[in-house]
């Protein structure tokens, strides 16, 4: 006396509801598709993410917070997203005296986050790859 589950269960929304919810599920395919699209590695999205809310950094802020471990690969991510146009000078090094500049996110490194959002949301439609 088995009872069939697809004719009692509206099969379609049940998985929609399991992968929509899913984000960690969808999130590293769409970090390489829109780490592609933007011509930066998907660990350079991942930096992106972790300065989403804060204002203002150097690099000495996110060495400390222990982001990146040296200062040769966290300059390295720092100037393939300012090629990228999603991280902008703040205030420039003054290496003389030893102080290093500032930097803060762009406007297109925040619509690219929001976006990520949006689309792990459902609010937006998936990138094509």
């Amino acid at each position: 006396m088995a009872v069939n589950r697809n004719n009692t269960i509206k099969r379609d929304k049940f998985l929609w509801k399991q992968d929509r919810d899913n984000y960690l599920k969808w999130y590293p395919r769409l970090k390489r598709t829109l780490a592609a699209q933007k011509g930066v590695r998907p660990s350079d999205i991942e930096l992106l993410l972790h300065i989403y809310d804060i204002s203002f950094f150097s690099l000495q802020d996110l060495l400390d917070c222990g982001v990146v471990s040296t200062v040769q690969t966290l300059q390295k991510h720092i100037q393939r997203l300012k090629n990228a146009d999603l991280v902008k000078n703040f205030e420039p090094p003054k290496r003389r005296m030893g102080v290093s500049g500032t930097y803060r996110i762009s406007q297109t490194g925040k619509f690219l986050i929001t976006r990520l959002y949006r689309i792990l949301s459902g609010e937006e439609a998936w990138p094509a790859e």
